[in-house]
Order: structure tokens, then sequence, then C-alpha cells
């Protein structure tokens, strides 16, 4: 990951429109709801009396629900009224503690749906930002759920809404066009020039596009772990078989990203204990076109082409467009030796990872079968050891992270149950 920093390979523009539409493929009702949320948000903080930072009201309103993915019916958390908003609060608040950029901001969507009679007993530096993304979610939500205004307005007077906040919200409605925006769902244009004006340095766009491929965890640790192993190996591979080190960051970029279409498939198949009969393979093998249409039109071609043939063959076997190795790049060639060798030696949902000599065999047998680069599998057989020692250094410390992440909602869920 260190050498992802060339913001000419992932600018800010290309990081959030590649979020935001692969996060489409989980439930595109919460990017929307977002966008809803996100679009009262800001207006609502014209017409107030103090100034927040817009960057962190666009991303934070954008990312409230993210923890809906993993905790909650969806169905259910657009309606409405939601229950059981607990739950989504703390596992969203931890994602954004572990896996962004917005670590320093991240109790904002812990506290999103505490009461602001209650701030005044809590300890929370941002009450100002939570208070502010409670208040135009409710909003949100009950315009999309057919609330006239005048059904809205006296409404906002409760306890539970900042008063000054609610003061600005009224007029916002009153005297704006946003109740109608948001029924009529034009939205997203508005949301994307925000987004596109963001300043955002490259770390912070590494660490969102981070975000991204760990956001599969929430249907697969262990895809996670294995697009983590595909990046190290494929940084190996280049580093020692010459590749240009002029191309090397689109390669690394590309292999990080190859999997991300996976976003689009049921958990049930990327989780299932057993082998996938032929049926249930067919839909596996869609993530690959999963990828390229949420990467295409968005990065450069090299990279699109990279992520996405890793499962082709030198002999035209594989899938989805079946080239054979004269089309085939060295890139492509790299990622997909260095798929399979993450495959097989790391940790799945239906196998242990397989040791040494059962690895090597398996992939001999693609070399020379005419499946894969034989000299890529020759650097690969050669130095095993330490190709291995790096995987595994990576997938322990994303399971770590994983392990104390889970840990820590365990704990907070139980705690807010003794409240």
């Amino acid at each position: 990951m260190d050498l992802m920093s060339d913001s000419r390979v992932v600018g800010s523009e290309q990081c959030f429109l590649l979020c935001k539409k692969a996060l489409t493929y989980y439930d595109d009702r919460l990017i929307i709801h977002g966008e809803g949320v996100a679009c009262i948000a800001m207006e609502i903080h014209k017409r107030l009396p103090y100034k927040l930072d817009t960057k962190y009201i666009l991303l934070l309103s954008l990312l409230h629900d993210v923890g809906a993915y993993k905790t909650e019916n969806i169905d259910k958390l657009v309606e409405f009224e939601s229950s059981n908003v607990r739950n989504h609060s703390i596992y969203g608040y931890l994602f954004l503690k572990y896996f962004t950029p917005l670590k320093e901001m991240s109790t904002v969507v812990l506290n999103h749906h505490t009461s602001n009679e209650r701030y005044a007993e809590e300890d929370f530096p941002y009450k100002d930002y939570a208070n502010l993304i409670q208040i135009a979610d409710w909003i949100e939500i009950a315009i999309r759920g057919g609330r006239k205004k005048e059904e809205i307005l006296p409404l906002l007077r409760s306890k539970r809404y900042c008063p000054i906040q609610a003061e600005a919200a009224q007029w916002v409605l009153l005297n704006t066009g946003i109740y109608e925006e948001i029924q009529s769902g034009r939205i997203s244009e508005r949301i994307n020039d925000c987004l596109l004006n963001l300043p955002l340095s490259i770390q912070e766009n590494v660490g969102f596009l981070k975000m991204l491929v760990y956001s599969i965890d929430f249907k697969s640790e262990y895809t996670v772990n294995h697009s983590e192993g595909v990046t190290v190996v494929t940084r190996y591979l280049a580093e020692h078989c010459g590749y240009p080190k002029e191309d090397m960051e689109k390669l690394i970029y590309a292999s990080f990203l190859h999997d991300i279409g996976k976003i689009a498939i049921p958990v049930e198949i990327l989780e299932k204990p057993g082998r996938l009969d032929e049926a249930e393979m067919e839909i596996m093998r869609g993530h690959v076109e999963y990828s390229e249409k949420i990467l295409s039109g968005i990065l450069d071609d090299e990279v699109v082409k990279m992520a996405c043939r890793h499962h082709e063959k030198l002999d035209g076997s594989g899938y989805p467009h079946h080239i054979t190795g004269e089309e085939l790049s060295l890139g492509d060639r790299i990622i997909a030796v260095a798929d399979i060798a993450s495959a097989l030696m790391g940790a799945r949902s239906y196998k242990n990872a397989l040791e040494k000599e059962k690895t090597l065999s398996i992939m001999q047998d693609m070399a020379d079968s005419g499946y894969i680069d034989k000299e890529l599998y020759g650097i690969l057989a050669r130095d095993y050891e330490a190709v291995k020692a790096k995987i595994d250094e990576k997938s322990e410390a994303v399971r770590e992270t994983y392990r104390a992440l889970k840990e820590e909602y365990r704990e907070m869920v139980e705690n807010f149950k003794k409240l």
C-alpha cells in the first residue's frame, strides 16, 4: 500500500466516484439516503450562526449509516422509523475509526441518533456535527416517507433536536426547494459537484480506497485478506521480474482493486463453508464483470484491464473474455499469478491455507498446462518462503484489526444494554 501515492492514478474525483459507484452495488437506497442527508445538512449549515467544516459535514453525512451494511435490515432502516439504531451506529463508528481517514470524527456516527438533551451529560466535542446529521437524517426519511412540510415543521420543535439547528431547518424547508429536490431524487449531481471540490490529500484518497476494499468485510473477511495478499505478491513479482518502475503504481492500484466486484456477490456464496456448485460458481465468476462495471469510465483503461483480467489464462480458457497470452500484458500476468498464489496460501471460508508442497504442485501444473506465466511462477517457487512471510505478516495485521474491531463492538453493545 505504501506505493499508492500518485494522484495521477486515483485522484479525489476518481476516488469518490469509485466509492459511490461500488457501494451502490450493496444497496443503492443507502447511497440515495446519504446524499439526501448531505444536501439537507449543507443547506441547514448555511443558516447557522456558527460554521463547521463542510468537508466533514459532507463525508459524515454520506457515510453515517455505513454500519447498516453489516448490522441492519436495510428495508427497515429506510422506513420512516427504524428500530435498534444503536447497533448500526456502533458498527459504523468502528468502521470509520479503524478503516478510514475519518478516525478523529468517527464519534459523530456513533452519536448521530443521540438526543440533544443527552449531550449535556456526555463529553463529546463534535456534538454540533452529530446534531446536524441527526436532524437532516430525520428530515430526509420524513420527506421520502411521504410526510408533508406542514407535518414535519412542528415535529422539529422536539427537545431531541438542537433548537438553533431546528430553527435553521424550518427556514430551509420553507424557503428553499430542498423538499422538492429530495422528493424527486435530483440530488446526485449536486453531491458529485461538492465531492469533486473537496480538498483531500493523496493519503486521504488512498485511505478512502482502502475503506472501499475493506468494506467488503461486511460480506467476507476472507476477501479482504485475499486482496491484501494479492497486492503483496504482485509487488514482489513485479520487483523481481523487471517490471518498469514508472508503471509500478498503476499495477499496485489494479491489484488492490481487482476483486472490488465481489461487493455485488451474495454473502452466502462468498462465505459458503463448502465448495460452490456450478450455479454458484457462475454467480461468483460474475464478480469480474462487476469489477469492470465499477472501475470502467473512472480509472485509466490500463488499470481496469489489469484489475479485471486476473482470471484469464494464457491458453484462452479463462474468463470472462477468454483472452489469450498474446493479448495479456505482463501486468495482467502478474496479477493473475498473484491472485492464485494468494488464494492458495491464505485461508478461505471453505479451506485452510495450503502447505508449500501442495501450493507449488498446483501452480506448477498450471504453468506446465499453459495457464499461467512460467517465469513468474518460477520466481514465486524460488522465493516461496519470502513471499509467504510477507503475506502472513499482512494477513495477521488485517486479522488483528478485525479482532480488535469485533471485540470493541461486542463490548460496546453489552455496555449499552446496561444503560
